[in-house]
């Protein structure tokens, strides 16, 4: 099941629990016409289950009609997290090269109604 958690500072957590335990959560900051999508992390053991999916599609649920701009930025070595933002429309716009630690950084950015 799917909840959500204002954390202030603009920052809400979507998360999914199941028996009582957080196996997923997605966490953003709402600023205004830019939604950051800062963190996402699914449990190691509930990894190809379509979680993050369920969790990405209800942002985009909450944010549908609200002319905004989502961002967020994935490792070149992250190809899962990468094909999942792609399914979901996000494009790159941009590469941080050595962001991190063995890896560059994607830009990817999706605009809500498209």
């Amino acid at each position: 099941m799917i909840h959500k958690e204002d954390l202030g500072d603009y920052k809400i957590k979507y998360f999914y629990l199941e028996n009582g335990i957080e196996e997923a959560y997605i966490v953003i900051e709402d600023a205004i016409d830019i939604i950051n999508i800062i963190d996402v992390y699914v449990n190691e053991n509930k990894r190809r289950e379509g979680i993050a999916s369920k969790l990405l599609k209800e942002i985009m649920i909450d944010y549908n009609g609200r002319n905004v701009k989502f961002m967020l930025e994935v490792s070149t070595n992250n190809n899962p997290a990468f094909l999942l933002y792609k399914k979901f429309g996000f494009n790159v716009i941009s590469v941080r090269k050595k962001y991190y630690k063995n890896s560059d950084a994607l830009i990817m950015e999706k605009v809500s109604g498209k």
